[in-house]
């Protein structure tokens, strides 16, 4: 007899309970498609796909020893959830079934034997997928696979931060750094040298594209997968971020027919997100839109997206060029790294030219300076520059494990609160790896060229004067966005200390 299930769940919004989890194989929950995501006394509360057949549930029953309540959840969700709740389990049992096969093909001596270890489901193909699998379970942007004298270690970035995963034996390295070298197409002879190589990974229902790095060091090739989802290549300015006053001036800046838009910021500040975003929110129809890229990483509809090819010959300088014969309206370069570059966009620019790039630099202002280090004269930066965002990304608070405490008395002080004022902090729990944070948001200030800086630009190239009259007019820099965020319960305090130390 099937079971009609009614009432609806979102297990985006569910905190996963462990003990629940527990209470299924992964094999019942996989074959069916279901995952119980909370037990309360002699009550389970399972999530299933679809209507289910009555003697699967009275299995369920049967195994707990508890009366079951059905919910209807989202095929993907309780894929995901499945994936995310066993996979360290896979992982450690691959591991397991690894050593074992490892052992034997030492004991019998047969190195034909070692072709077992790449077949469909094989150890090897499985703790391969598992690392995987729970990397974008996780959201994670890197897997880092690092070898050291006695281990292996598997950490992977979430939310800008490196969190371990699992150590892996020394032993079984090799076979493991061979597997991700044969999927990302690369030489697995090769040894010596850094390697570069893509991985296309499907997972529920989604491609995901993966850049690998290989980097030979004293005990062995540490491999770095950069997971690229594509989800995020529309992801709009307010999603990012940024508030009412950010979009508007970025908006502002985008109406501008020709001249330069800079977004700043360290590696991993979140810019080539920004200038996706910018793009997005353009006219593509009316424009024709081409973007230079080291390397492209995501695919844009109805954007012509150039990618860098050093070994080739076409570098930055090369293809902006090339792009400029291409009669392009609107132009994006994916970094100006040297003062070619920079003249090249510069000119195009002044040209007729709507030009989007980033910088490496600590803050908005700095960017100004640092065109003109790189040779461009002051009345040409005057000319082009329209304005430039300066960012960093802030771990938010995950709203799961969020809770109010009462701060100390320093960072009361720092914050500018009064006495008695609380502020928040994530207790930690699944949903959040236990780190108390999931997801980031933008920090960021905003500098607009106008004609009383661009007087201080050309008479006296001085940093500290470009910060005064940012300061008088009522600019809102980097430290007191991240302090309102701090104060409106978004981040931490933690995080403004991490984030501001070095602005």
């Amino acid at each position: 007899m099937i079971l009609a299930v009614q009432e609806k769940i979102d297990l985006d919004n569910v905190v996963i309970d462990l003990e629940a989890q527990g209470l299924i194989p992964e094999e019942i929950c996989i074959r069916n498609c279901i995952i119980p995501f909370k037990a309360e006394g002699s009550k389970l509360y399972l999530a299933v796909s679809e209507n289910i057949d009555s003697s699967i549930i009275n299995e369920i029953k049967f195994l707990t020893g508890k009366e079951v309540k059905l919910y209807k959840g989202e095929r993907e969700q309780i894929i995901s959830v499945v994936n995310n709740c066993f996979s360290k389990q896979n992982a450690e049992s691959a591991l397991k079934s690894l050593k074992l096969e490892y052992n034997n093909i030492l004991l019998d001596n047969e190195p034909d034997k070692k072709n077992n270890l790449y077949v469909h489901n094989s150890p090897i193909i499985r703790l391969t997928t598992s690392i995987i699998i729970r990397a974008i379970c996780s959201e994670a942007s890197d897997i880092h696979i690092e070898p050291f004298e006695d281990s292996i270690n598997v950490r992977f970035r979430i939310d800008g931060v490196l969190n371990e995963y699992i150590n892996l034996p020394k032993k079984i390295y090799p076979m493991v750094c061979t597997r991700i070298k044969v999927m990302a197409k690369m030489n697995i002879a090769e040894k010596r040298i850094p390697q570069d190589g893509k991985i296309n990974f499907h997972y529920n229902n989604s491609n995901y594209d993966f850049r690998v790095s290989t980097l030979p060091t004293v005990h062995g090739e540490k491999i770095v997968i950069r997971i690229l989802y594509n989800k995020r290549n529309k992801i709009s300015l307010t999603k990012l971020g940024f508030d009412t006053d950010g979009i508007k001036f970025i908006k502002n800046m985008l109406n501008y027919s020709h001249g330069i838009i800079l977004v700043t910021g360290p590696t991993g500040s979140g810019k080539s997100t920004t200038l996706y975003s910018m793009i997005n929110s353009l006219n593509k129809l009316e424009k024709n839109i081409i973007t230079i890229e080291d390397p492209v990483e995501f695919s844009l509809d109805g954007i012509n997206q150039v990618n860098v090819s050093n070994k080739a010959g076409l570098s930055f300088a090369e293809g902006l060029r090339s792009i400029l014969r291409q009669d392009p309206d609107v132009i994006m370069i994916g970094e100006i790294r040297d003062e070619e570059t920079a003249k090249i966009a510069v000119r195009a620019a002044i040209t007729g030219h709507l030009v989007l790039s980033t910088l490496h630099t600590n803050d908005s202002s700095t960017s100004v300076l640092r065109l003109i280090d790189m040779g461009i004269p002051p009345y040409l930066v005057c000319d082009a520059l329209i304005g430039v965002v300066a960012q960093r990304l802030v771990r938010k608070i995950c709203p799961y494990c969020k809770e109010e405490y009462e701060a100390d008395e320093d960072t009361l002080k720092n914050m500018a609160l009064a006495p008695g004022e609380k502020l928040f902090r994530g207790k930690g729990c699944s949903k959040c790896n236990g780190t108390g944070y999931k997801g980031r948001t933008v920090i960021y200030e905003y500098n607009k060229i106008d004609s009383t800086k661009k007087s201080i630009i050309q008479n006296s190239k001085n940093i500290e004067e470009i910060r005064k009259y940012d300061f008088k007019s009522g600019m809102k820099n980097l430290e007191e966005n991240c302090r309102s965020l701090v104060k409106s319960g978004i981040t931490t305090f933690e995080e403004f200390n991490r984030i501001t130390l070095f602005i």
